[in-house]
């Protein structure tokens, strides 16, 4: 009986230390397979992160070039003809010796378009084209409309005059 004892006594600790080792085994899976998963989603984090880095440089990246290109446009803009003015505004006509002549006349008082062009010898269009000249360049001109006699409008020179 004694050899019989032993002999369940030997199987109960070879159960016991089986369930033993299969519980470590079990352990060492589980932790091995918690690293691999760690391992994983840190990996993942830091493709996740680089890829929104990525993602910010190239926003960043073409609104740098986007208002590069708005800049380049503005000073292609402003510099076109190499003097530095902008030629997209009516730039003014050089003051010419009728122009004088007409200056002189006006700043006398209101005269009418048809009179100046008889004193300078020149059409109306002509005198129109004087007077539009000497308000681009800043000179004022003023306008006044009459309801009687020959002429409807008459012009003379402010002392407004830049």
């Amino acid at each position: 009986m004694n050899n019989e004892t032993n002999t369940k006594d030997r199987i109960e600790t070879l159960t016991k230390e089986l369930a033993n080792c299969q519980w470590r085994l079990e352990q060492a899976y589980r932790a091995d397979e918690r690293k691999t998963a760690t391992k994983q989603w840190r990996q993942y984090a830091r493709d996740l992160a680089a890829s929104e880095v990525k993602k910010a440089n190239e926003t960043a990246a073409k609104k740098a070039a986007d208002d590069q290109r708005e800049w380049m446009e503005k000073l292609a803009r402003l510099f076109a003809d190499r003097n530095g003015e902008e030629t997209n505004r009516p730039q003014p006509k050089p003051i010419r010796a009728q122009h004088h002549r007409i200056m002189a006349i006006l700043r006398k008082g209101f005269i009418a378009r048809p009179t100046l062009a008889g004193l300078l010898g020149v059409s109306r269009e002509t005198v129109s084209g004087y007077l539009e000249d000497l308000r681009t360049n800043g000179i004022v001109v003023e306008k006044k409309r009459v309801a009687r006699g020959q002429y409807r409008v008459l012009y003379r020179l402010t002392d407004k005059a830049a």
